[in-house]
């Protein structure tokens, strides 16, 4: 009886088999994902992602509004800038063409020598580390800030003297 049909007949048949094998998977898998942990799951990973998807376009809006100061406010606010973006580097491994798009984008140099370094203030506090919540990564970026003007503020008042 085999004789009678043509290989194109039984490779039809067998590309069926497989369709058949794929619908089977796809089922399997599906129900792994409608599990209420997977659920959970499926959307902490929404979350993130938008989460991500926010920062990048914080960090574009920083760097372009770097761009209208003056120099040294740009320097001041570069330098807690770059610390805040260093935690994001470390923490999940962006890549430098991120951070160099971002400088392009402030109008900064490539050959800036903070770039990729933890700062320190003059009060022995680091800049933040990976692992570190917002709210301490936003109080170095302040803390590097204030610390930066006042500095700023002090040799142009030697200076004037």
């Amino acid at each position: 009886m085999f004789g009678s049909f043509c290989p194109d007949l039984l490779a039809d048949c067998d590309y069926i088999d497989a369709i058949v094998d794929k619908v089977t998977t796809i089922a399997h898998k599906d129900l792994k994902l409608n599990a209420p942990e997977a659920q959970r799951i499926l959307r902490l990973n929404e979350e993130i992602l938008q989460d991500h998807q926010d920062y990048n376009g914080m960090v574009f809006g920083m760097a372009q509004r770097l761009a209208l100061r003056e120099d040294w406010q740009r320097c001041i606010l570069q330098n807690a800038f770059d610390s805040v973006r260093q935690t994001y580097t470390d923490t999940y491994g962006a890549s430098e063409s991120d951070e160099e798009s971002a400088d392009d984008n402030a109008g900064t140099n490539d050959d800036d020598t903070h770039a990729g370094t933890q700062s320190t203030a003059n009060d022995g506090t680091t800049g933040a580390t990976a692992g570190s919540d917002s709210t301490t990564t936003r109080s170095c970026a302040l803390t590097w800030a204030v610390t930066s003007l006042l500095q700023g503020a002090f040799v142009s008042s030697v200076a004037l003297s």
